[in-house]
């Protein structure tokens, strides 16, 4: 089961916080270096090099002290790097072969501080003033290293932000989705409801949840063995994720004990889901010996409640099922 597309996982937050954080940094490195070059170009000349290095040290130093203080960048990220490859532009004039060896840890910082889809677009931007630049003022032989040591390097860059991004979305599967079952743990439950009482609060939008344990399951595990009680979680877990719709979440949060949050939902339509699934579970062939059934509670969330008391509504509804005799919904 996917991550909903709108919902950062707190590793998804963590690496945005680590971006910032060394955006900031390249910030903080590349400010001295400009007001260095701002002043020498006054000095030595040409005024219309200084004048464009104290136009980028004040882009800088606004986009910095914005990200100081609000935690945001005043500039976007993929204009300033395109911005920086305009400025390498001059450098390149002005310096001459020297000063394509600022190309390079441009690339770099493109790919490690930015989302990949827009390093790649900022990059192939920059490429193209950094070449037709070179291309413009050098000799040919010169032009043809430059492309065949900047693009491959391009290339590179790229496929080693794809590395990255498959081994972060890999760790996220294994510390916030259960290996048996598919169904998201209890790190990624509290999150996501707090976001959905957020939703309430500020757009009036439900969330119902739906408590579902499945009855009698120690006796599975004692009668059948524990592979049999796997292959009836796992069957269960399929029933579910194949009944919700793909905007829903589906949690393990215990040993035979699930919850699915729905967003965007009453108590009455609720109440109608954990219906069926029971009525599926039910008629379900997972064990042959005997019928496996589950027990559901249903809540929504209220205006002004707690994140706790949600859960104790739900589990009270739960309990209640369970005392009623099982293989039924309950809600409160």
């Amino acid at each position: 089961m996917e991550l909903p597309a709108k919902e950062l996982s707190q590793l998804d937050r963590l690496t945005e916080d680590h971006r910032n954080d060394l955006k900031g940094r390249v910030l903080e490195f590349l400010i001295p270096i400009l007001v260095c070059f701002t002043v020498y170009r006054c000095v030595a000349g040409p005024l219309f090099m200084a004048l464009v290095g104290l136009a980028a040290t004040f882009t800088l130093v606004k986009d910095l002290s914005t990200y100081r203080k609000r935690g945001v960048f005043w500039l976007p990220q993929d204009t300033l790097i395109v911005l920086l490859a305009l400025g390498e532009c001059f450098s390149i004039k002005a310096g001459g072969v020297v000063g394509i060896f600022w190309v390079y840890p441009t690339i770099l910082v493109a790919f490690w501080t930015l989302e990949r889809t827009l390093a790649t677009r900022a990059i192939v931007v920059s490429c193209c003033l950094w070449i037709t630049t070179i291309w413009l003022l050098f000799p040919t032989d010169i032009v043809v290293r430059a492309s065949f040591s900047i693009i491959p390097t391009c290339f590179l860059a790229r496929r080693v932000a794809r590395i990255l991004d498959l081994q972060r979305e890999h760790l996220n599967t294994l510390i916030t989705v259960d290996p048996l079952t598919g169904a998201f743990n209890r790190r990624r439950l509290a999150e996501s409801l707090q976001d959905r009482l957020l939703v309430l609060e500020r757009y009036n939008r439900p969330t119902s949840i739906v408590s579902l344990d499945i009855d009698l399951f120690k006796s599975v595990n004692d009668d059948f063995g524990h592979d049999m009680g796997d292959k009836v979680l796992s069957g269960v877990s399929e029933i579910v994720k194949k009944r919700i719709r793909a905007t829903d979440s589906f949690f393990r949060v215990g040993g035979e004990e699930f919850l699915v949050v729905l967003p965007e939902t009453d108590l009455e339509g609720a109440k109608i889901l954990a219906e069926h699934l029971r009525w599926l579970v039910e008629r379900s062939s997972l064990l042959v010996e005997r019928p496996v059934t589950v027990s559901l509670g249903v809540t929504t969330s209220l205006k002004n409640e707690q994140l706790q008391s949600w859960l104790k509504r739900c589990d009270q509804a739960l309990y209640r099922a369970k005392q009623e005799g099982r293989n039924r919904v309950c809600w409160a």
